[in-house]
């Protein structure tokens, strides 16, 4: 069968001179005309006919290498490679980072374990017959290292029955997977989480079956594309397509009603509701809106209504040229809940028109003129600001903005200068924000223009200065804060990765990424063009600073652009200088083949455009200014060639604060290593920061079950009360899903021992933050045992905070802090002694805070010095007392006690060391007297400043004494008795003696 004329155009690699990757047309090969309405020539990359070679690249030059033994047999269309026994065609790197597809036929045996049929070189992608063989037999994606770092599509391939797979990634709208033409399902997930094609091998890991028609596109192809690109398949009947039920609405109309204009950005919200019959998933997938992906449903419940607010349209010139600009997005459903099972697109969804208007008035300058260029600024500097309006029209328009009034002749313009006042804002920034309003007229119509002018306003500050960490106190009453959003996306750009720090001026810095929606990667992670920004709060979290910059990103070309992304604080508290740690990327990044260029003498290239720099900026005046560099070489040197990339694991470091090893700076970082997982490292300064090193790598198979490794990820790091270090790493599969891996280290953190996992500690594979509440306290102390853990146990919500008493060897007290969405946290101890907590509270692309103190976890702290109650004592003045012994909970074995007593009765003393009340009372008083006591035990200061001391009130009661009786005098005689008649005989009855009484004393 001779198959569609060849393809019309060639593509050939060319290395430019900063080593990236471009495609170069040649001439057009002959014959040209092939009629369909397939993807055009220039998307075209590489096509393999195996008709007369198995490695002949027919549009390009990516030439195969083969391995083993690859026959030419009966194909789908002419002829096919059969792979069998490990044979495999290897390819010329060709890095597609996000928009690509990959379609071809294939035949295979039902496979009984991972059979990848094409894949990239070191195998962490690729598309796959089926995923693993503790899975069901599904074809699918592998896209990231480890067990857990798959896509799985609902559809098994027939045991040797040709099949037709198409693979396109879009980074607008995902991962999808046709199977003979038709969309099988797509998964939004690759938007954010770019992953590039995996193009280097065909005959991946377990594949044995045959191969036709291999073609590779630089983009996603449209499902129109797909069928029309396919040879040989047979044409299918058009389905039906359902009708989306749903409205769109406005959400920030104009005053009045009044028209957008140019540049204008319409924000909508669209209501659908699910007239499907069934609870299940829905999704968009494609949209002429901006920020249109967020509008999903994991559970949709049967005939509910649901909003997604987060779309938008900026207004176009060819808007206006048409009146109107009409909305519309494209929503699938899928079968169950979870986006699982087969997908249904709807038919595209049409709101009415959005009526658009050409401008009024065109703002053709604003900027400060006058009082610019000081090198220390105040609140209160004057500046002025010019504004120049153009009228558009051809008549006459009334302009307004403050003090600026004017009419306006057709085609000419009016300035005026407007006063400016400088704010703290403007100090924060570091730059003077000014903007105005311009208020419009012609006739009926109205229009409002707005600008922004800018210009520097550096100012002098203080110095940071050495300064004692902040401890915990356990005297605040239980408290939670309500939750603040301290930042939100826009269409322009997303947010991520909270971290958090205090500074030795007592203020409290946020820091997080802003991802630019325009950049390389659309708004994600590294190798986005991100930058890392702050915000700070110098009133203990109840209000926070405007946006400020730490790192800046640039969004250019590849071989020009630059991004940093995954903040993480380390503080010095000996010098109060503040250290911010961060990914810098260049062209790569995990997702797209990252890798470091190491020279003969071990010397990392931290300019090679795929390396994964370790980048860190520093502060001495209190996170207000900041200097930066780049410090991969310091830490890895030659170990970089064994090396994927690394990144500095978000959130907060340490300072070492106790022996040995007293003033060590210490950061987590985690690297991927070529053909594995990721293996956790310690960045690491002696000498504040000058230099920095890099420790060894924590195992991956020290301790680990048989034949298992442990997967680290992100990875945070705590002092220990005697001097050790603790890690805690999030697992990123594997061995220890599910939980945290923990080790220890007695040399800080250059090698790591002990390594297990915590089953206290059960974990979404979420970064996470562990940090010790009393960092000062002194070795061996109670407080000093006492460690603080948030994360999430299930998914990315529902955040907790968890308290240890010893050490993290066990977590008896944990408590929600936040209901829903939680996504990553950090700590930070706050000088007023509440913890400060950032998180992500929609998941994605918010940063919120709260504070708590530690009676909110719970209000007995076991760690506390408390007395026990005494109960009230009776005595008798002049008696001795029994002695009373006063007893506590909470008692520090590490500190003397001292017990003092404030009102105790006379003849009654305290011992100051056993805390024993004894004696006799000496009141000498006439009648009953009551003495309220107060009891007080005091322990040494264990290095917190934090009284450890506890009070209680009790009662002696002290009765007068007893007093014994003075004898009586003898009685005299009395005179002789009469004689009578004889003796009188009595009976008489025994009795008890009446007390005898003393009179006249």
């Amino acid at each position: 069968m001779k198959k569609a004329g060849a393809w019309r155009r060639k593509w050939t690699l060319a290395a430019t001179a900063i080593g990236a990757l471009a495609l170069t047309p040649l001439a057009p090969l002959t014959p040209v005309a092939v009629a369909d309405s397939g993807a055009p020539a220039d998307t075209h990359i590489s096509y393999y006919s195996f008709d007369e070679s198995a490695t002949k690249d027919q549009w390009g030059s990516r030439d195969g290498t083969p391995t083993g033994d690859l026959p030419l047999v009966e194909g789908k269309v002419g002829k096919a490679v059969e792979i069998k026994d490990g044979a495999k065609i290897t390819y010329p790197e060709l890095n597609l980072p996000h928009d690509w597809s990959i379609g071809f036929w294939v035949k295979a045996p039902t496979a009984t374990g991972r059979a990848s049929i094409i894949q990239s070189a070191d195998g962490v992608r690729a598309v796959s017959q089926r995923l693993a063989e503790n899975r069901e037999d599904k074809i699918g994606f592998h896209v990231l290292p480890g067990a857990g770092g798959v896509l799985t599509y609902n559809y098994t391939l027939a045991n040797n029955t040709w099949t037709h797979i198409t693979a396109t990634n879009s980074s607008t709208k995902g991962i999808a997977l046709y199977v003979n033409g038709s969309l099988l399902e797509l998964k939004s997930w690759g938007i954010t989480n770019p992953v590039a094609a995996p193009l280097d091998i065909l005959g991946g890991e377990g594949f044995t079956g045959v191969v036709d028609e291999l073609k590779i596109y630089n983009r996603a192809l449209t499902a129109d594309e797909v069928r029309a690109e396919i040879d040989g398949l047979e044409p299918e009947p058009e389905p039906q397509v359902p009708t989306l039920k749903a409205t769109f609405a406005v959400t920030n109309p104009n005053p009045d009603g009044a028209p957008f204009q140019v540049g204008d950005v319409i924000r909508y919200t669209i209501n659908v509701t699910n007239d499907t019959g069934k609870t299940r998933s829905f999704e968009a997938t494609d949209s002429n809106l901006d920020n249109w992906s967020g509008c999903k449903w994991n559970t949709f419940e049967a005939g509910a209504t649901k909003a997604c607010p987060f779309p938008t349209y900026t207004v176009t010139a060819e808007d206006v040229e048409r009146g109107s600009f009409t909305p519309s997005i494209t929503f699938q459903y899928y079968e169950n809940t979870g986006y699982s099972g087969a997908t249904t697109p709807f038919a595209p969804f049409t709101g009415e028109p959005t009526e658009v208007v050409a401008k009024l008035a065109e703002v053709t300058s604003f900027e400060f003129t006058a009082g610019t260029g000081k090198g220390n600024y105040q609140v209160g500097d004057e500046l002025t600001a010019t504004l120049t309006v153009e009228n558009p029209t051809d008549a006459d328009i009334s302009i307004s903005a403050g003090d600026c009034q004017a009419t306006i002749a057709p085609g000419q313009s009016h300035s005026c200068e407007l006063p400016y006042a400088v704010t703290d804002d403007d100090l924060e920034r570091g730059e003077a924000q000014a903007d105005v309003v311009v208020n419009a007229t012609q006739g009926d119509r109205t229009s409002v223009e707005t600008a922004r002018a800018t210009t520097p306003t550096p100012t002098i500050r203080p110095a940071a200065t050495a300064f004692a960490p902040p401890n915990a106190d356990p005297r605040l009453e239980a408290n939670l804060t309500d939750l603040q959003i301290l930042e939100s996306n826009t269409s322009a750009y997303n947010i991520r990765i909270p971290a958090i720090a205090v500074a030795s001026n007592g203020d409290i810095l946020a820091s997080y990424d802003l991802r630019p929606t325009n950049g390389a990667w659309n708004g994600g992670d590294s190798p986005n063009e991100n930058s890392i920004v702050q915000r700070r709060s110098t009133d203990g979290g109840k209000t926070w600073g405007p946006m400020t910059v730490i790192a800046e990103g640039k969004v250019a070309p590849a071989g020009e652009r630059y991004g940093w992304s995954d903040p993480s604080y380390v503080v010095d508290y000996t010098t109060g200088e503040i250290f911010n740690f961060h990914v810098g990327s260049l062209d790569a990044g995990l997702p797209n083949g990252p890798g470091y260029r190491v020279d003969e003498n071990g010397n990392v290239d931290e300019t090679y455009r795929k390396t994964m720099n370790f980048a860190l900026t520093s502060s001495t005046d209190n996170g207000y200014t900041w200097s930066s560099r780049i410090i991969t070489n310091e830490v890895l040197g030659a170990r970089a060639a064994q090396l994927d990339g690394c990144f500095a694991t978000s959130g907060a470091g340490i300072q070492k604060m106790h022996e040995p090893y007293k003033g060590r700076l210490l950061q987590q970082a985690a690297c991927r290593v070529k053909g594995s997982t990721f293996q956790a490292i310690t960045i690491y300064s002696d000498d504040h920061g000058k230099t920095w090193h890099g420790g060894e790598f924590a195992s991956a198979t020290e301790g680990a079950p048989t034949n298992g490794r442990w997967q680290y990820d992100e990875n945070k790091i705590v002092e220990l009360s005697d001097g050790r270090l603790m890690l805690n790493s999030r697992v990123s599969g594997g061995t220890a899903s599910g939980y945290r891996i923990v080790a220890t280290s007695d040399d800080g953190g250059v090698t790591w021992q002990d390594i297990h996992v915590d089953k206290n500690l059960v974990d979404a594979t979420n970064n996470a933050q562990i940090i010790r509440a009393f960092p000062t306290a002194e070795k061996g102390t109670l407080r000093s045992k006492v460690l603080l853990f948030s994360n999430t146990e299930s998914g990315r919500t529902n955040g907790t905070v968890k308290m240890s008493y010893d050490d993290g060897t066990t977590w008896p007290i944990s408590r929600q802090v936040r209901q829903g969405g939680t996504g990553y946290t950090t700590m930070a101890v706050q000088p007023d002694g509440a913890i400060g907590l950032l998180m992500e509270p929609d998941v994605f692309n918010k940063i919120g805070y709260v504070n708590f103190t530690l009676k909110y976890l719970t209000k007995k702290l076991p760690f506390e010095l408390e007395l026990n109650q005494v109960r009230n004592v009776k005595a008798t003045d002049g008696t001795q007392i029994a002695p009373i012994q006063l007893k506590t909970t909470g008692n520090d074995p590490a500190l003397a006690d001292t017990f003092t007593a404030e009102g105790l009765p006379a003849g009654l003393e305290i011992d100051a060391a056993t805390g024993v009340i004894s004696g006799t009372p000496a009141v000498d008083n006439a009648a009953q007297e009551a003495f309220e006591v107060t009891v007080t035990v005091t322990e040494a200061d264990d290095g917190t400043g934090i009284p450890r001391t506890s009070s209680k009130t009790f009662t002696i009661t002290v009765s007068p004494k007893v007093v014994e009786p003075e004898p009586g005098p003898d009685p005299e005689p009395g005179p002789n008795p009469e004689p009578g008649p004889g003796p009188v005989q009595c009976d008489v009855m025994d009795r008890p003696a009446a007390p005898s009484r003393a009179t006249g004393v």
